[in-house]
């Protein structure tokens, strides 16, 4: 074996990220949520997610590699719930989540099994929430009437029992995701 670490992003690639899959009751209840608000691109209920580790541009020789790093991942299954919602500089809505530890450990162990293959880990604090909406700039005035009436959103508890490799690709209508590989939490890829 050698200790040849690749470069990330030297070639062309596919676009990857680490995450988890929504349940379809939470697919459901957060597709409920869309509303005709001005200037607001909702994502669609089969491509929520939440994004554990974003990986970039990824040749297509290393994608192997990170399948098999993820193998047998030492994190048990936890419960998770969604929990509020809020923005990121009024530009993108989200779902907040009640498994914050759990997901602080899962992506410091994503993070730990990454580093051998050339992914250095984020410099931005890890915030886990699932992605519900973008807009065209700035827009308070449009989503604060939103925000203050789904303020106690709640989904009921659901456990996390695996986490997945996904692939991105841009479209006219916005990303489209794909699973590549699941892993179940202790055990390994389907």
């Amino acid at each position: 074996m050698t200790n040849h670490v690749p470069q990330v992003g030297s070639e062309a690639g596919h676009r990857l990220f680490l995450g988890l899959e929504m349940p379809a009751f939470v697919q459901e209840q957060l597709a409920d949520l869309r509303t005709e608000l001005p200037g607001v691109r909702w994502q669609w209920p089969a491509d929520l997610h939440l994004t554990l580790r974003f990986l970039g541009s990824v040749p297509e020789r290393l994608m192997a590699h990170i399948i098999e790093a993820m193998q047998d991942l030492e994190i048990s299954p936890f419960d998770m719930r969604l929990s509020a919602v809020g923005t990121f500089d009024h530009r993108v809505l989200w779902a907040g989540t009640t498994a914050d530890a759990d997901l602080q450990l899962f992506r410091h162990r994503l993070d730990a099994r990454l580093l051998p293959l050339g992914f250095e880990p984020e410099q931005l604090p890890f915030s886990p929430h699932v992605t519900l909406a973008r807009t065209r700039g700035s827009r308070p005035a449009v989503l604060e009437p939103f925000l203050a009436v789904h303020q106690d959103l709640r989904s009921a508890p659901w456990t996390v029992t695996h986490f997945s490799l996904f692939r991105s690709e841009r479209s006219g209508t916005g990303p489209v995701y794909q699973v590549v590989a699941r892993f179940a939490l202790g055990k390994g890829a389907s």
